[in-house]
């Protein structure tokens, strides 16, 4: 759904646009049309229209023209609100007993000690795979065992910190960058150490990171490839890479198209499928685990793309009656033994060993 009838021009000046001649991924120069006109139909502050191609050879989807590096702050705006709220409890119904039971469950799992929780709490998760799936994947598939002492983890695009306060409570030194001042701000509140910026401003230990996560971060890069490079080189010597960003060639994008969620222009610059990205870590060095997806994400991704197509606002909560139409249901748990048309990649990338 279009908000605007006006060019990119008229909102995006010329001088803050650079073309893209080459897929961002893997520098090929054939491509195909894939959309003409794309809105920012999330938060409606990157007026104008907006063309995505498709790279011919590992078919990601990318824009051309792009916001510069300089400019690209502007589609930001209104961006999602970074607060400390996940930070604090619920105070009553179900949505406390629900936190309680996961509090238990993590604490059992991977040694922690979060509050509010009982010993004998949390015992049927195991049992609700969905549920033990998505949990396990808000920890970012961090091993159970107990990290050796001092082992350092960086977050890359760590917001508030909400993920760096689970690994710290997980036994691991962590550490976070973040461009957005507001969330830093939050996060030094809650005694984390995360520094404004991008790669430039992490302080690795010597030796290098024992792990670097990055969710929902590299769609938003202008060189993907190079910022690979640089959590690669900060990385110690059988170091992991987590990172899970959108999938292009995921169920959802071929069911709703240009409704889809997580096209979202132009802060999404280019998005991977899960071959190319392999391919992108494979050729830098790394090893490379593909996880599945849990559906309550793809599901999550589905209710928002239904907004989308009705003309509605996906920023906005949503009517999860959605989530029981037997379609939806049954696309998010064929992506589970489907990871290359999962709504989001997530891989867990080795560096190799001395």
């Amino acid at each position: 759904m279009n908000h605007s009838a006006h060019s990119i021009e008229d909102h995006w000046p010329p001088a803050d646009l650079e073309a893209v001649t080459q897929c961002p991924f893997c520098g090929a120069l054939g491509r195909t049309p894939l959309h003409t006109g794309l809105t920012d139909n999330l938060f409606h502050n990157a007026e104008g229209k907006w063309n995505q191609y498709q790279c011919q050879s590992c078919k990601a989807a990318y824009l051309d023209p792009r916001p510069t590096p300089e400019s690209i702050g502007k589609a930001y705006a209104t961006y999602f609100t970074h607060n400390d709220a996940a930070h604090s409890a619920p105070q009553s119904g179900l949505r406390r007993w629900l936190h309680i039971e996961r509090n238990s469950w993590r604490n059992r799992h991977w040694h922690m000690a979060l509050q509010p929780q009982s010993w004998w709490r949390g015992w049927w998760i195991p049992m609700v795979w969905p549920l033990r799936s998505f949990l396990v994947n808000q920890m970012r598939h961090l091993p159970r065992r107990p990290p050796r002492p001092g082992a350092h983890l960086l977050d890359v695009g760590c917001g508030s910190g909400d993920f760096l306060h689970l690994a710290r409570a997980a036994g691991w030194t962590v550490q976070g960058v973040d461009f957005d001042p507001v969330a830093v701000q939050v996060a030094h509140r809650l005694d984390l150490d995360v520094r404004h910026g991008g790669l430039e401003r992490a302080e690795p230990p010597p030796g290098g990171y024992d792990c670097i996560t990055c969710s929902h971060v590299i769609e938003h890069v202008h060189y993907p490839v190079q910022w690979l490079r640089g959590m690669h080189a900060l990385l110690r010597p059988s170091g992991t890479l987590w990172i899970q960003a959108p999938n292009i060639d995921s169920w959802g994008y071929h069911e709703f198209g240009a409704d889809w969620h997580s096209l979202d222009a132009p802060r999404h610059l280019a998005i991977p499928t899960v071959a190319g990205l392999r391919s992108c870590l494979e050729a830098l060095g790394f090893t490379v685990r593909v996880e599945k997806l849990t559906p309550i994400l793809a599901l999550s991704v589905y209710v928002a793309s239904d907004t989308l197509r009705q003309g509605g606002d996906a920023t906005a909560p949503q009517n999860w009656k959605k989530l029981l139409r037997p379609r939806y249901a049954l696309a998010a748990i064929r992506q589970t033994w489907q990871p290359t048309q999962a709504e989001f990649i997530t891989l867990i990338a080795t560096k190799a060993p001395p």
